[in-house]
């Protein structure tokens, strides 16, 4: 029975090496594209931003491969650790030929096989070491999402990250729950999306072929406002 899926697709999938290479698919770009609702500009931003990932867990792997598969100009992954057995049932990033490699290493090859287009490097390196040691790392990147990151250090890279005007999302999970804080010191929206309104077709003008229609009046014209 099928337990993999892709949502910008309805497709199912039997095992993760075909779930991958739908990834891969130009049918499954096309499908992303056509739902994007941040139009022209807002895809010209993602291709040019550079995004820094902290932590390649289950949360990070999965926020980072949607960001990916839209197209975004370049990744940095930052991770310490080793990919573990127990690992391997939450992050579809990586495999058991994986186990005792580098974490960091291993989901920034896969992702970068779901799309080639993308720059993609990773440091093996503790986050909140770099953090301490050097933390005008950050200034280089558009965004940095730092995931599963203990609060000390939360703080930390928050007061970097404002220093260097960068925006910084933290996100944190607890198996089926969590959460997503966002850091900035403003956003400023260049050109707004308004919704899209209803065209009025009121006939403020009608032609003398619509006036003499039998179920044209005088009332009727009054009730819409013509002259």
């Amino acid at each position: 029975m099928a337990t993999l899926t892709c949502n910008a697709c309805n497709k199912e999938f039997i095992d993760d090496s075909e779930q991958k290479l739908h990834y891969k698919s130009d049918w499954h770009r096309y499908n992303l594209k056509r739902k994007e609702i941040w139009g022209e500009q807002g895809q010209a931003a993602l291709e040019k931003a550079s995004i820094c990932l902290l932590n390649c867990g289950p949360t990070g792997s999965e926020t980072l491969k949607s960001l990916v598969l839209g197209g975004v100009g370049s990744i940095t992954v930052i991770d310490g650790s080793k990919v573990e057995l127990g690992g391997l049932g939450n992050n579809f990033l990586v495999d058991e030929s994986s186990i005792g490699q580098s974490k960091a290493k291993c989901v920034c090859a896969s992702l970068q096989e779901l799309n080639d287009a993308v720059k993609a490097k990773f440091i093996e390196e503790y986050p909140e070491t770099l953090i301490e040691t050097n933390p005008s790392f950050f200034s280089q990147f558009t965004l940095v999402i730092a995931t599963q990151l203990v609060e000390d250090s939360m703080i930390k890279l928050d007061r970097i990250c404002r220093e260097a005007n960068v925006m910084l999302i933290f996100a944190r999970s607890y198996g089926l729950t969590g959460f997503v804080r966002i850091s900035l010191k403003e956003h400023t929206v260049i050109e707004s999306k308004p919704d899209h309104f209803l065209d009025d077709l009121r006939l403020n003008n009608p032609w003398p072929e619509f006036r003499s229609f039998k179920g044209w009046s005088v009332q009727s014209e009054l009730a819409l406002g013509f002259p």
